[in-house]
């Protein structure tokens, strides 16, 4: 009895131990992936090591004020909406002084590409497949059948 006890007891610690571990590792997955990004970015605009770790220390700042802010309960959504665009302004201001002019068009340039992206991305989960054709799609398709037997005759015609 006392053998499946302690078998018990120690499986619970094994797994918690185990749990534990994992979030230590999403914590640490978090701050690398944070990092890969940053490094990625760098490369694509060609930051030096200085612009790097200052943009690096404004992102932590502002994601820290963005935590606090949406945190803070004495705060209603309209404020929190309200303050998270003036933190996001301020960001985006101390940003463009760390960068240069050519940098800064780079930016803009890659912003407005990936939103291109975005926009196709969502047009293109909005078509119905090819190959499975959807209740909606099919009804419309219906409906225009339908319309177009009944041909409509305007009432100037139906009068004479």
């Amino acid at each position: 009895m006392n053998k499946i006890k302690l078998s018990i007891i120690g499986l619970g610690f094994f797994f918690s131990s185990a749990v534990f571990a994992q979030e230590m590792k999403t914590e640490l997955n978090k701050e690398q992936r944070m990092e890969k990004r940053m490094d990625k970015f760098a490369e694509e605009l060609g930051l030096t090591e200085d612009q790097k770790s200052q943009i690096m220390e404004m992102r932590k700042n502002s994601y820290a004020e963005r935590k606090k802010i949406k945190n803070d309960e004495s705060l209603d959504e309209a404020s929190k909406k309200e303050a998270m665009k003036a933190l996001h302004i301020e960001s985006k201001a101390k940003m463009n002084e760390v960068l240069t002019e050519e940098q800064a068009l780079k930016l803009k340039a890659m912003k407005e590409e990936r939103k291109a992206n975005q926009e196709k991305r969502s047009l293109d989960q909005e078509k119905p497949s090819k190959n499975v054709k959807t209740r909606e799609h099919h009804n419309l398709k219906e409906h225009k059948a339908k319309k177009r037997e009944l041909k409509v005759v305007p009432l100037e015609k139906q009068t004479e």
